[in-house]
């Protein structure tokens, strides 16, 4: 039995990351929704950001209302290292210390030297959404 070949498969359909064609970076964003007018504020927000909406859930309750947002956006992709050669590099999103260059594509794995972790970042050089603003170390899980 052979084995699925991803680079040859990639070849194949031209396919480059880096030009951000069909590479999405997903979000949950929480929105506080006081009013209709709120919520078409924060929206707008949103897309003025690059975030397209792909569904909702409201989380209402006696003192505000919740909305939950899961939201996809284009990548915009970082440039290519001066060093071709896989390894890890300084984070050119400079959300953290590192990130992994597989010798072809910017990866999502990223790390920070001080605490020592390894997470995963979206490769992108947009800035992450409203509620992330503090960086994206403290929404995702270490591995």
């Amino acid at each position: 039995m052979s084995t699925f070949d991803w680079d040859d498969y990639f070849d194949s359909l031209d396919y480059d990351p880096s030009s951000a064609l069909g590479c999405w970076e997903y979000a949950d964003i929480a929105v506080d929704v006081p009013s209709l007018t709120a919520l078409t504020d924060a929206l707008n927000d949103l897309g003025a950001q690059g975030w397209e909406v792909i569904t909702t859930t409201m989380f209402p309750s006696i003192t505000t209302n919740k909305m939950v947002v899961l939201a996809k956006r284009r990548l915009l992709s970082p440039p290519a290292p001066d060093d071709p050669a896989a390894g890890w590099r300084d984070d050119p999103t400079g959300r953290f210390d590192k990130r992994y260059w597989d010798g072809r594509f910017w990866s999502a794995h990223v790390g920070t030297i001080h605490p020592k972790s390894i997470e995963k970042d979206p490769p992108t050089m947009l800035s992450p959404p409203p509620d992330m603003d503090e960086g994206h170390k403290d929404r995702l899980p270490s591995s």
